[in-house]
């Protein structure tokens, strides 16, 4: 309503701006001391009112008129969203902790603490390639004592974990079974319905009832954590041994640089990809008749919170503008 009476404001003055004009044209014809009757003067400012509430009208009827016909446009879409259950691989992951467990008791078996002192043969002496340096200025990374402290903890920990693997065991097969029904691969597949086709499509989609859509790669982000139901083999001492002169010279000798960055494809299909929890949109080149293609072509997970997985998706294209929803039961 403010844009309708702001728009016939401006019509409205416009209009009066010919009365003057208007006034000036025909007063050349008259005599010179002739003066028009005011009333005249106002119904022309009254007809131009009646008028600039049409003209408003008619521009808004016009505009109204062109949309609906760009939304029943010879373009349609038809937008598919497919589940597919995610394998966990639980048997290989329960092999795994027998695994774990094996290696466990060999690391334990295996590590032993250093009787002697800096001068043991078993302290690792590096190849000194700098005939100036001598070893006696050169420092020992750790002493006897830190190392011995280490391995005790580290057979501690290990230990710990062979005590603990059905435990773990129990844990995965639980998790396992409640993730099931919680996470599921996405894939949002659109195709085009109309008799024309289409290009710079615009696709926005909404997940409803709090159902969180991310990458496969943020799995961990979103409660997807598989890797901490396994055992976590802890990391064996380092004996202790002199420091390396070219790393103690030179801090950054052994470092690589990476001099080649990623350069974007310019002509990609798809183009402005966010995944954003309840949002996904994306920008695709074209779609031609018939098309049916992924719409991110991605690893897309899904977390829901109900039974049923319901979004709104909005496109936008040079030929149409549509609102769509869809539902997938679980």
């Amino acid at each position: 309503m403010t844009y309708f009476l702001k728009q016939f404001s401006k019509n409205w003055i416009a209009l009066l701006g010919f009365i003057p004009a208007l006034y000036d044209l025909v007063s050349a014809y008259l005599p010179w001391d002739f003066k028009f009757p005011k009333f005249i003067i106002y119904s022309f400012a009254i007809i131009a009112l009646f008028y600039a509430a049409y003209q408003t009208f008619e521009e808004e009827h016009k505009k109204r008129k062109a949309l609906e016909k760009k939304l029943e446009g010879p373009t349609n879409y038809k937008i598919t969203a497919i589940l597919i259950p995610i394998d966990f691989e639980e048997e290989k992951l329960l092999e795994r902790i027998d695994e774990i467990k094996i290696e466990a008791i060999k690391y334990l078996e295996a590590v032993q603490p250093l009787k002697e002192a800096h001068n043991s043969t078993e302290i690792e002496r590096p190849f000194v390639s700098i005939q100036s340096l001598s070893l006696h200025n050169l420092r020992y990374t750790k002493t006897t004592s830190q190392y011995n402290s280490e391995v005790q903890a580290y057979k501690n920990k290990l230990q710990e974990i062979i005590d603990d693997i059905d435990d773990y065991k129990d844990k995965l097969h639980t998790t396992i079974a409640s993730w099931k029904d919680k996470y599921f691969f996405i894939k949002f597949l659109i195709e085009n319905t109309g008799i024309t086709s289409d290009s710079d499509i615009q696709i926005e989609i909404i997940c409803n009832h709090d159902n969180l859509v991310f990458e496969k790669n943020d799995f961990v982000k979103y409660g997807l954590d598989i890797f901490s139901l396994l055992p976590s083999l802890p990391k064996k001492p380092e004996k202790p041994k002199i420091k390396d002169p070219l790393e103690a010279l030179h801090p950054n000798y052994y470092d690589r640089i990476n001099i080649f960055p990623n350069i974007p494809n310019l002509n990609t299909f798809r183009k402005g990809v966010e995944i954003n929890d309840q949002k996904c949109s994306v920008t695709i080149r074209d779609l031609h008749v018939g098309d049916k293609v992924d719409l991110f072509k991605r690893n897309l997970i899904i977390k829901n919170a109900f039974k049923e997985i319901d979004f709104k998706v909005t496109i936008r294209s040079k030929e149409s503008t549509r609102v769509l929803n869809h539902t997938v039961l679980i």
